[in-house]
């Protein structure tokens, strides 16, 4: 009985003696740069205008450049969508950075 001990640490944290905390939807968006909030992250409960995001209107980033057509038609694709975390864990070993040795052998 090897996993006794987790299967009642898990049912110990599945219980209801947790109360859910709910913030309400996320639909207040910001003045400044559109950014979506939920109200209790409001400096000011009247205001619309958020420091998380843009700092009130000080912090003014360039827009994000036009992605390539090949991606463009890629995302276009559900089944793409779909399976796109598939495709990037499957390429992601070929994104290292090795120093090769010639140690002379032929």
């Amino acid at each position: 009985m090897k996993n006794q001990g987790r299967l009642l640490i898990a049912a110990h944290f599945m219980n209801d003696e947790h109360q859910q905390h709910y913030l309400g939807p996320m639909n207040y968006e910001c003045i400044h740069c559109k950014a979506l909030h939920w109200l209790d992250e409001s400096t000011q409960r009247s205001s619309k205008s958020f420091y998380d995001c843009c700092a009130h209107g000080k912090v003014v980033l360039d827009s994000l450049p036009e992605y390539p057509d090949e991606l463009r038609k890629l995302f276009s694709l559900r089944h793409f969508r779909n399976k796109c975390r598939v495709y990037n864990n499957m390429l992601a070993f070929a994104s290292f950075q090795a120093n090769l040795m010639d140690f002379g052998i032929n």
